[in-house]
């Protein structure tokens, strides 16, 4: 068979990702890369596991982003200005914007422009990548930053002491919304989204923001107290033999998107939007089993389903 030119007819880019809210969406015509991811080769052969567990078009091969609901190889110029708005505490948001005033306004002054060029130059240089995998990509940038948005506490301290109420108020009311967002994200750190993300972050962002695979020692915890043996579970970047050894899961096998292949079932989001579960290429424009049903639970972002045998 020739190569498939029509990336965006093939069935294996057209994927349903839906799960408990995950809004559909069909992959976009893309480039060479994600036609790899989808195992769209010369021959059209589906994809599969490699002798030592990682994905056809994971991580060792391409880097497919995902923002918004669409999936790209070439990433976008304005994912990680998103990134920065929905991982960032909206209070800190708050102060540097507050901070990046204060700056403008002592421009002539070369030590306020310093923190703020660190950090904008970081910023930009990434909007230029195409690898869109997560913020961890620009996390420096948050040095100088923090410096700015100190800048922007220590502005409305000045003002309250100088017999202005409000800012004082502003300024203990924003310091308060940053320790309450991360202290009730415990002890999801690696997956924090403020309120700006809403309820389901899964549809803005994946990957490294929101399930890496981080949740699986809770995961095997929670699997031994529910007295499961065996589980349909996939995650990013770990096979099954080695989660078996630590951090102790049960057998695990792979996750088909027709029907359940176990009386438990668990679901990375991450796996699903990237398309990493359709190893036969079968499933095509149409939802997920567990798409209709509710999961009885969640571990961090990972959601857990229960069939009974015989249904």
């Amino acid at each position: 068979m020739h190569g498939v030119r029509d990336v965006h007819a093939d069935p294996a880019v057209q994927v349903v990702a839906r799960v408990h809210g995950l809004r559909e969406f069909l992959g976009q015509p893309v480039g060479r890369d994600v036609e790899r991811r989808a195992g769209i080769t010369a021959c059209a052969e589906p994809p599969d596991r490699r002798p030592g567990g990682e994905m056809e078009g994971s991580r060792g091969d391409v880097h497919v982003g995902y923002l918004l609901g669409d999936r790209s190889a070439s990433g976008w110029w304005y994912y990680f200005p998103i990134v920065l708005a929905v991982k960032t505490p909206i209070g800190f948001l708050l102060l540097l914007i507050l901070g990046t005033g204060v700056c403008w306004y002592n421009r002539s002054k070369l030590s306020y422009g310093i923190p703020l060029a660190f950090s904008l130059g970081i910023l930009i240089s990434a909007m230029t990548s195409h690898v869109n995998i997560g913020v961890r990509h620009i996390l420096p940038m948050y040095a100088g930053f923090s410096i700015v948005a100190a800048l922007g506490l220590a502005k409305l301290l000045r003002w309250a002491a100088a017999g202005k109420l409000w800012p004082g108020a502003l300024a203990a009311a924003v310091i308060l919304w940053i320790a309450a967002s991360t202290t009730l994200q415990h002890p999801n750190y690696l997956a924090y989204f403020n309120e700006i993300a809403g309820e389901h972050p899964e549809q803005v962002l994946v990957d490294s923001d929101l399930d890496w695979g981080q949740d699986t020692v809770r995961l095997a915890r929670r699997l031994r107290q529910l007295g499961v043996d065996h589980v349909s579970f996939e995650t990013l970047n770990l096979n099954s033999e080695n989660l078996e050894r630590w951090p102790g899961l049960p057998p695990s096998g792979d996750i088909d998107l027709d029907k359940p292949l176990a009386n438990w079932t668990v679901v990375s989001p991450s796996m699903l939007v990237l398309g990493l579960y359709q190893h036969d290429r079968k499933v095509q424009n149409r939802e997920p089993w567990f798409g209709r049903i509710t999961p009885v639970e969640r571990v961090g972002a990972l959601l857990l389903y229960y069939v009974p045998s015989g249904r």
